[in-house]
């Protein structure tokens, strides 16, 4: 086995194996001892102002995404559609959203063809990048936030062979690094 298939496989015996947890029909999980899966979901949902537990579905939609050795736009529907039921991929042509001040491009065959793209470009760039496209073009009318952080892990898993600390504090640091290349590619054409 692999490297990146003993993270995936601890990821799944501490998220679902070896936890202990309280099942309520559509209704939270609550798991303990140290899990790192599940305190990422937990964050990632904290996020988005989600503040209850995460769900068994939850983490399992996670796992499902980032197992594996490519993330596929069916992946990621399979994942929205747990994270948040009813949310679709943009394709019809009134499928707008608005993120602040940011409009993604408008709704319409053109998301899948760029979703396609970045998906694409997993394998050569970085995950921070492939994160910023991803969010972005915000190819889902709800969920992406969610999903792009779990595509993000997954890259992170895949790519780098670490499982990050936070994404909070591993996306700042990221983001810092990539300022810092682009400021000193712009200093050396500069001059």
């Amino acid at each position: 086995m692999t490297d990146i298939g003993r993270i995936i496989e601890g990821l799944r015996t501490a998220a679902l194996d070896n936890a202990r947890a309280a099942f309520y029909p559509d209704g939270p999980v609550v798991i303990t001892g140290g899990n790192y899966l599940y305190d990422f979901v937990k964050e990632s949902n904290l996020i988005e102002g989600i503040q209850r537990d995460p769900t068994l579905p939850e983490v399992q939609a996670h796992l499902d995404l980032i197992s594996g050795d490519d993330i596929s736009a069916d992946k990621l529907k399979a994942f929205v559609d747990v994270i948040q039921p009813g949310a679709k991929l943009r394709m019809g042509t009134n499928m707008n959203v608005r993120v602040g001040a940011h409009r993604p491009i408008s709704g319409g065959p053109q998301v899948m063809i760029q979703l396609n793209e970045i998906l694409s470009d997993i394998r050569t760039s970085h995950p921070f990048e492939i994160y910023c496209r991803y969010e972005t073009l915000h190819p889902f009318m709800d969920g992406n936030g969610r999903s792009g952080r779990a595509l993000w892990l997954g890259m992170m898993i895949q790519k780098l062979g670490e499982l990050p600390r936070s994404f909070l504090k591993t996306f700042h640091y990221q983001a810092l690094a990539m300022h810092d290349r682009r400021q000193k590619l712009r200093d050396s054409t500069a001059n």
